[in-house]
């Protein structure tokens, strides 16, 4: 066991990802990452912390485990434990890090909307990956969405995109509408 507690987690996971890429000949061009709570029966993970559970589960300790994989392999690419008082977008900021050090071409980072956030968009970009995420509707991003909304339009053939037994309806705007609610960083 303290063999285990002297080694260098995220180090050995970026070994044996790439040791895996390279025995398979495998290059990864996306990432899925997707975060997700469990709670805990005992008192006395230290990890653990009263959070939102997604389940309603009230009383018990949460912890929160991240994990990406390549988009087309499914191949674990990294995990994390966080404590369980941890926002799920906070655990992509800490993750975005870590990622980069994967020295992964360029792709496609999916995350759900739960997950988004200013930071997280304009970190993602820094590393010159794209973006597919859901986004919450509040109010600033349905006045900036509306004026391009036309459903006639969007309901044409060209923006249907079936994935699995799922149809959704797409439109790519390159314009960052998120980049106006991220804060200015303080002048030096």
């Amino acid at each position: 066991m303290d063999s285990l507690e002297a080694l260098d987690v995220e180090a050995w996971q970026r070994g044996l990802f790439q040791e895996v890429c390279r025995h398979y000949r495998i290059r990864p061009s996306g990432v899925i990452y997707d975060v997700t709570n469990t709670y805990l029966y005992g008192r006395r993970c230290p990890l653990g912390k009263p959070g939102h559970d997604k389940e309603e589960v009230r009383g018990r300790p949460l912890i929160q485990i991240g994990l990406g994989v390549t988009q087309a392999e499914g191949l674990p690419l990294f995990h994390k434990v966080f404590d369980g008082n941890v926002h799920d977008a906070r655990t992509l900021q800490d993750l975005v890090t870590l990622f980069g050090s994967y020295k992964l071409r360029p792709g496609l980072f999916i995350y759900d909307r739960g997950i988004v956030s200013g930071r997280n968009l304009n970190d993602i970009k820094l590393l010159h990956w794209d973006t597919l995420c859901g986004v919450p509707l509040n109010p600033s991003l349905k006045q900036f969405w509306r004026p391009w909304v036309d459903p006639p339009q969007l309901l044409q053939l060209p923006h249907r995109h079936r994935v699995g037994h799922t149809v959704f309806y797409t439109w790519l705007r390159p314009r960052m509408p998120w980049k106006r609610f991220v804060p200015r960083r303080a002048k030096a």
